[in-house]
């Protein structure tokens, strides 16, 4: 079985734990997500998947944090600033799936706050369609975001 079916078995059973007006929506979300964590994780070689910090900067509620959390990742980081609907609509409590699975959460505006304040450093930093939703310029994250990198980290995105 190839990475990404493996992906998509436990980004299924994660579904499940979502609250029953959210589940059909996370369940089409799971081809997407699973190309995501493919992409991250096979570009991560060597590491194994026990060794690898990530963070994702602006994930919401979404699966992509908790599939690498459940995957095994060493360290999974959320920075979002859960403004969405579905927080308004859910409260706080719909993050409990995320950190039921060892997650760490970040509430925080990443343009305003950056993640320079976040402790260690990670192998991969991930944004997937949140960019737009900045209303003023990145340009001082992307810098922290290059700091926050390990040595190596995004080598393999250069080639």
């Amino acid at each position: 079985m190839n990475i990404e079916n493996s992906l998509m078995n436990t980004l299924q059973k994660l579904v499940d734990e979502y609250p029953k007006d959210l589940i059909a929506v996370q369940r089409q979300d799971i081809p997407r997500i699973a190309f995501n964590l493919s992409l991250a994780l096979e570009r991560s070689s060597p590491k194994t998947l026990s060794e690898l910090e990530i963070c994702d900067i602006g994930g919401g509620v979404g699966l992509f944090s908790l599939g690498c959390a459940a995957c095994g990742l060493k360290r999974t980081v959320l920075v979002d600033d859960f403004n969405d609907s579905v927080n308004h609509r859910f409260g706080a409590s719909i993050l409990d799936i995320h950190r039921s699975h060892g997650v760490e959460i970040v509430s925080r505006d990443v343009i305003a706050r950056g993640i320079s304040d976040i402790p260690g450093r990670f192998d991969i930093i991930t944004s997937f369609d949140s960019m737009e939703h900045w209303h003023h310029s990145p340009k001082r994250l992307f810098h922290q975001i290059v700091e926050k990198l390990k040595p190596g980290g995004g080598d393999s995105w250069r080639a």
